[in-house]
């Protein structure tokens, strides 16, 4: 019994001396910065002096916020928020969509990366209880013409790690979004519906299986895509479905998109219990020592 008590003052003690190094804004010494040698300074310096030299490459940035409400019930409030962004650099086009629920807070981040003929679609999925990911890459100029694709998944109900062949050029939601509002969808040829969200089949797909409509003035244009009806007029978008004919989304300004977030967004992860500790030092030192005091008694 003596020997688990001085165990338990030993570690008492260790415990006191490290949390109190952590309060007092201790900092750890990598051995390699140690050893590292006296005249890397100024090759250092030099470096950071010809990186400042180097210049950016001029981008493009295009966003827009919307919200989504039931057609079943539109006076209700929005049942969700959406931001589209895309962004064309020098050597490829970033096109992200942002999805904040009000439900949880639940939250879908979905980019999809065009550089030349290779693709890249992300589709992750951040809630209170979990999360989802799911990545599928594809080349267009590959052997297969841009009909297979290699998807790395989990936290879903289908094989980690799979192939899938289509019958024509796989094609992301977004991408299709944006050469449907460009009244592109014919250029594309047949194309295969790429959505996490369901069992895509790669039944192949033109664009009079997507029924564009066009109205007059020849301004306004409806088209059924991966996820549903999406509206365009004059190149904006006015309205478009999120994978349901119930949830349509239409456009709103950045501020009430930003207070919406605001509302819906979880409520983050609680502090580290060292950086509590840190925060809070008296108060844990005190009840250390009052641990200590009791440990001592309780052996006498």
């Amino acid at each position: 019994m003596q020997r688990d008590m001085c165990w338990s003052l030993s570690l008492l003690a260790l415990l006191r001396n490290l949390l109190g190094f952590l309060a007092l804004g201790g900092a750890f010494n990598h051995p390699e910065l140690a050893e590292r040698p006296a005249g890397t300074g100024a090759s250092a310096a030099a470096q950071s002096s010809e990186s400042d030299q180097l210049e950016v490459p001029a981008s493009h940035v295009r966003c827009e916020w919307f919200q989504v409400r039931r057609v079943s019930d539109p006076e209700a409030d929005p049942v969700a928020v959406v931001r589209l962004l895309r962004l064309d650099a020098a050597d490829h086009t970033l096109l992200e969509r942002d999805v904040v629920w009000r439900v949880e807070g639940w939250r879908l981040h979905h980019t999809e990366r065009l550089a030349g003929r290779a693709r890249r679609l992300t589709w992750r999925e951040l809630g209170p209880g979990g999360a989802l990911a799911w990545t599928a890459d594809w080349d267009l100029a590959d052997r297969t013409g841009g009909r297979s694709t290699n998807i790395v998944g989990y936290g879903w109900a289908r094989p980690t790690h799979e192939r899938t062949l289509a019958g024509a050029p796989w094609i992301g939601a977004l991408e299709w979004l944006e050469a449907a509002r460009a009244g592109a969808l014919a250029e594309l040829g047949p194309v295969a519906w790429l959505t996490p969200t369901r069992a895509s089949s790669g039944t192949p797909r033109t664009a009079a299986d997507a029924a564009p409509v066009t109205r007059w003035p020849f301004v306004t244009a409806h088209a059924m895509g991966p996820e549903g009806r999406a509206t365009f007029a004059g190149g904006a978008i006015e309205s478009f479905e999120l994978g349901s004919r119930d949830l349509r989304a239409t456009p709103i300004a950045e501020v009430e998109y930003q207070r919406l977030v605001g509302l819906w967004t979880w409520r983050q992860a609680a502090r580290h219990p060292y950086v509590e500790a840190a925060l809070h030092r008296g108060e844990t030192l005190r009840r250390l020592a009052e641990l200590g005091d009791s440990a001592v008694y309780e052996r006498q």
